[in-house]
């Protein structure tokens, strides 16, 4: 049987082998399930790498059916997909593993004075709500604060108290975590480093038109629940890439910076990024792809609109729901391409150039400055 050669962002993206415990795992070696779901899908294989330096097995719930649909039977309120797919993820480890790992992620640290980068607000209270579901496993969630303004000195101290409680039979002291986490970071660059690799030979060596796809990891990369919209692109001989690809470190964002600053979503300014350095780059073009009920998403959203449409090339904004057809993606990714290939190959196609993105801040009759981003004063009220 011939080789399957065709391109595959799931394949591209497959991290690197990576290093494993000193020592191989025996059969006792304890266990710590990880719910492949929000903001934990983006670092599982960091996680992987770090528990695995440290002997410790780790149950991943990649392969789990339709998790929304079970996580909607659990949850006592009315959240976005993501949310709910994680509510399934957990209570199906906890069938599986003594302990479910399930941190706290509330805001990453910046270089950058005064700037704001958050995970939402969903997805900073969230494993607090899953520790209410039932008050008897509580004990067995795993929950140190890792992602805030602390030092990463802090963050490993954070593991440390919330690990030595739960492997008690087996030596474990700071100076393991010290060196785990120190050396699953180096995994993490040097991936990171390689993808920007490959986006970089890929859209080199491609003539024609190629999809950034734009979102939150746990919704684009995961195939229970993307829909697989990257498949369908990818059957109709268009490449895709995902955003994290994109270097955007020797960019001149200058022209968004305002808006950026004013941003304090994470996600949301990493996908505004991306759209600018999409916007400049002839022959990609960018795919949005949202949840029903996502917040954020639905205040970035709108200034990608306006980024894209100052720089005069075609886009596509997907907003997933959660039933299982896929029927109407495809019609609209069938039209998006179509248009994506209309604009790559007219002769009229102006050359993308930087452009200017100066959005006015303006003092009204409210204390708080109101924010236009089309650069038109909005009325105060």
């Amino acid at each position: 049987m011939d080789r399957d050669t065709r391109y595959s962002l799931k394949k591209l993206r497959k991290p690197s082998p990576r290093p494993l415990a000193n020592d191989p795992l025996d059969q006792d070696a304890p266990s710590i399930g990880i719910p492949a779901a929000l903001h934990l899908f983006e670092d599982l294989a960091f996680w992987e790498m770090f528990f695995s330096i440290l002997g410790i097995r780790t149950v991943v719930s990649r392969n789990l059916k339709q998790p929304v649909a079970l996580g909607k039977t659990l949850a006592k309120a009315e959240f976005c997909a993501p949310v709910m797919a994680l509510h399934g993820h957990v209570v199906h480890l906890l069938k599986k593993t003594p302990y479910v790992f399930l941190p706290f992620y509330f805001e990453e640290k910046t270089n950058q004075k005064g700037v704001r980068r958050q995970h939402c607000y969903y997805t900073q209270f969230t494993p607090s709500v899953l520790a209410c579901l039932d008050s008897g496993e509580k004990d067995r969630l795993i929950m140190p604060t890792i992602k805030y303004l602390y030092s990463s000195l802090h963050t490993k101290m954070a593991l440390y108290r919330a690990l030595k409680p739960v492997i008690p039979h087996r030596p474990l002291s700071f100076f393991d975590i010290h060196a785990a986490w120190d050396k699953a970071m180096e995994f993490r660059k040097t991936e990171q480093a390689r993808l920007a690799a490959v986006f970089q030979t890929k859209t080199q060596d491609v003539f024609g038109v190629k999809v950034l796809l734009l979102g939150r990891p746990y919704t684009v990369l995961s195939d229970t629940m993307n829909h697989h919209i990257p498949q369908m692109f990818e059957k109709m001989g268009v490449q895709t890439f995902f955003q994290d690809m994109v270097n955007t470190l020797d960019l001149d964002l200058s022209p968004i910076r305002p808006l950026l600053e004013e941003i304090h979503w994470k996600y949301a300014a990493r996908i505004l990024e991306s759209a600018y350095a999409a916007a400049l780059t002839d022959g990609l073009y960018p795919v949005y792809i949202t949840s029903f009920r996502c917040s954020p998403d639905a205040f970035g959203v709108d200034y990608f609109k306006q980024i894209m449409e100052r720089c005069h090339k075609p886009y596509l904004v997907l907003e997933l729901d959660e039933h299982d057809s896929s029927v109407g993606y495809e019609t609209r990714i069938e039209a998006a391409v179509r248009s994506f290939t209309n604009h790559f190959q007219s002769s009229s196609r102006s050359k993308a150039v930087p452009m200017d993105f100066s959005p006015l801040f303006l003092t009204g009759p409210m204390t708080r400055p109101l924010f236009s981003p089309t650069g038109i004063p909005s009325p105060a009220n």
